[in-house]
């Protein structure tokens, strides 16, 4: 039975590749799950990200927000960079902030920096 529930997964992987929207990569992890790198494509929105996607790479692209609810169908994420993105830091990026608290400690070094802020945020202001 072990071997069936192998296959299923290995299937499940090969279908999300191969459904996968440019411009980014979708590349099959030894340790199962998904490596998602949309790095430098100047995306002002995050793409269908498959369920198994494991490590999502968002660096130097145009993403100024992060919609409610965008990781929760994510459950085996374990990387996610989305530094040098110019967010916006207001209520909509909330959503952001508590969940890379919650899931991704980073050293603050590499925190998300804001490019433009709403009341009394500061446009330094690392998250």
């Amino acid at each position: 039975m072990p071997t069936w529930g192998l296959l299923f997964l290995l299937s499940a992987v090969a279908q999300a590749i191969q459904d996968f929207p440019a411009p980014c990569t979708c590349q099959a992890l030894e340790t199962m799950g998904l490596r998602v790198d949309c790095q430098g494509h100047r995306l002002t929105a995050l793409p269908a990200l498959p369920a198994p996607t494991r490590h999502l790479l968002l660096a130097n692209n145009s993403l100024h927000t992060v919609p409610p609810g965008a990781f929760d169908h994510l459950p085996q994420l374990q990387v996610l960079n989305v530094t040098q993105n110019p967010w916006h830091c207001d209520c909509g990026l909330t959503y952001l902030r508590l969940w890379l608290e919650d899931h991704m400690p980073m050293p603050k070094e590499e925190g998300v920096r804001c490019r433009w802020h709403v009341g009394i945020l500061h446009p330094q202001l690392k998250m």
